[in-house]
């Protein structure tokens, strides 16, 4: 609140008020003095927004109880229109006033607006009852609340749906060699952050309903492309998508992994013309990176040795080996990928590298081929020979069984070091 002599040298009470609610973008409770007798001078502060005039000589003690009436009509007015702005459930903004809000902050600079909504939460009302689906909405908010910096905007749109913007934020490093930046065409995207137009659906059939889990986005971007349109990404539109956080992982489940592999055989015999082939996509680059490098090795195209053995080879024993399994994986061909060296060795690039796969349908060893690394060199500066230190290993699908596999590495055809990663197929 503010109090006010009407008359003043420079600035007029009036000019004062003006001023400060444009600088400050809100109305301020202003009361003002004055000696002025004029009932046209108390009519004009009224319309200008004043709450209250009094006029020179005053009480002190009439001058704190107005001073008193005022701020308790603020409070009621403050406390009303936060409860008209708040979402009743949440605590948050609702739908008007974050709407309003968004409009006041974009205004004033740039940032990053955030769609957000919780995947399958219909269920969670179906199964255990709206009670215990308001209590993960006021828990989300809660997180979202916690998230979120001091002047950010944070609303619920409706249901499970929620809007937020951080100011301030932008995307100004390049990456990829600009496609954060530059708009570009691609085979496929995600149907979870897809826009196309209902014509151009409609006209390709729209979704597979045969595919029924995964592969339907891919097909419908498939016929998008066979149809003579483009699929582009547009970098000025960010969206974070969190793939399969709500039904799981399909490699970490056999029929997940059959079901996927069935529809994935069902994808390309539809569109042939793509198997292993990206018209978008440079065949110059690696296949099995995702940082445009180019393909200095052939071999991840090739499929390696791998045969069915009798017993465990070599001996148990842990060298000093630092590894990781990267990927391990069963579609059409079986993939794993990784890397492994031994710390201060020169001679990783000359040491031989073979895959221990064993499941209750036997046990099987195979062949893996050096893949060409310069992540590990910038990860390990000190190390003298990592350059070559990825392996990979390929075979088809059926040359083993289906059922989980441990993942076990044999360095050197002597010593074996389990690893904790596992192949389901």
């Amino acid at each position: 609140m503010v109090l006010s002599d009407l008359r003043m040298p420079g600035m007029s009470g009036y000019e004062l008020q003006q001023t400060l609610q444009k600088e400050m973008q809100q109305n301020i409770p202003f009361m003002f003095m004055t000696a002025d007798q004029d009932e046209d001078t108390e009519s004009r502060g009224f319309e200008n927004g004043a709450m209250d005039f009094i006029r020179k000589p005053f009480r002190p003690d009439v001058l704190l109880r107005r001073v008193g009436n005022i701020m308790q009509t603020v409070d009621q007015i403050e406390g009303l229109k936060k409860h008209a702005s708040t979402d009743p459930l949440t605590g948050l903004l609702n739908k008007v006033s974050a709407e309003v809000e968004l409009q006041r902050v974009c205004s004033q600079g740039q940032g990053a607006l955030l769609m957000i909504d919780l995947d399958s939460f219909k269920l969670v009302n179906d199964i255990y009852g709206h009670a215990m689906g308001d209590k993960v909405l006021m828990s989300f908010a809660d997180i979202l609340r916690v998230s979120v910096r001091p002047g950010d905007v944070v609303g619920r749109l409706g249901g499970d749906e929620f809007i937020a913007f951080c100011s301030g934020m932008s995307d100004e490093p390049v990456y990829y060699f600009g496609r954060n930046r530059l708009t570009y065409n691609v085979l496929a995207v995600t149907a979870a952050c897809l826009l196309m137009k209902k014509a151009i659906f409609t006209e390709v059939g729209g979704f597979n309903e045969d595919l029924a889990v995964a592969y339907n986005d891919i097909d419908l971007c498939m016929k998008v492309c066979e149809a003579g349109y483009y699929n582009a990404v547009r970098p000025d539109a960010v969206l974070v998508h969190h793939e399969s956080a709500s039904r799981g992982n399909d490699a970490l489940s056999l029929p997940k992994m059959r079901r996927l592999m069935a529809e994935q055989e069902d994808l390309y015999r539809r569109h042939p013309a793509f198997d292993r082939q990206d018209p978008f996509y440079n065949p110059n680059l690696a296949q099995n990176r995702v940082d445009f490098t180019c393909r200095f090795d052939t071999s991840f195209d090739k499929e390696t040795a791998f045969r069915k053995i009798s017993s465990l080879p070599g001996r148990e024993g842990r060298p000093e080996l630092r590894y990781a399994v990267d990927c391990a994986s069963a579609q059409r061909f079986v993939l794993i990928e990784g890397w492994a060296f031994i710390p201060g060795s020169s001679k990783n690039s000359r040491s031989s590298l073979k895959l221990i796969l064993q499941g209750e349908e036997g046990i099987y060893l195979a062949e893996t081929a050096p893949v060409y690394r310069p992540d590990l060199e910038k990860a390990f500066p000190d190390e003298m020979d990592v350059l070559y230190s990825g392996f990979h290993a390929r075979f088809h699908r059926d040359e083993i069984p289906d059922g989980e596999y441990s993942i076990t590495l044999l360095w050197n055809d002597s010593a074996r070091v389990d690893t904790e990663a596992r192949l389901i197929k």
